[in-house]
């Protein structure tokens, strides 16, 4: 995935806070590019509104 050392330290250190809803949207997009999947839908549904307890992905 090209992540540096640091950006991973800063994501273990802030593991509770959401990130920016723009990167939020480009770390979706990007993790269903690299499973082959599509994401359907406005910009603004890609954004979540809670932080899940427990995170399933299903592909079919």
């Amino acid at each position: 995935m090209h992540l540096s050392a640091a950006t991973v330290m800063k994501w273990e250190r802030a593991e509770a806070d959401r990130l920016h809803p723009v990167n939020e949207v480009a770390v979706r997009t990007f993790v269903a590019e690299r499973l082959g999947l599509r994401v359907e839908g406005l910009f603004s549904q890609l954004v979540g509104g809670q932080t899940p307890e427990i995170l399933e992905l299903k592909a079919s």
